[in-house]
């Protein structure tokens, strides 16, 4: 069986995501040229920012049309994060609300990438 390893989003400006996933990842990245930077999150899946205008073959669908999630432990580290979202100005979606998979929220990124975090609802 194969698994996802690498993950690359589609950007406008490199400089104003790459200084958005660094906040909200709270992590450097491991790799940055002209055009692209990538990040190895905890789990080892590797998150990279494409500049659209050096994608090739050229991307015809850029941000908006799906969402990555990260999950949280809890109701209070999911507060937590919102508030944090709230205070550094993130455009918020969907404000905390209670669905059947669980407690959630979700931000966009500057290219309108659908961000959601996440409580998983017990089973």
């Amino acid at each position: 069986m194969q698994s996802i390893s690498f993950i690359n989003l589609y950007v406008k400006n490199i400089g104003k995501s790459l200084e958005f996933y660094k906040a909200i990842l709270e992590l450097d990245p491991v790799a940055q040229q002209p055009g692209f930077a990538m990040f190895v999150l905890p789990g080892g899946l590797k998150l990279g920012l494409w500049q659209t205008a050096t994608v090739e073959p050229e991307a015809e669908v850029t941000g908006g049309g799906g969402e990555y999630c990260i999950a949280l432990p809890d109701a209070d580290s999911l507060d937590s994060h919102f508030a944090a979202a709230r205070e550094a100005g993130l455009h918020v979606t969907q404000s905390p609300t209670q669905m059947s998979f669980g407690l959630t929220y979700v931000v966009e990124d500057p290219d309108r990438h659908r961000i959601r975090y996440y409580v998983p609802a017990a089973a």
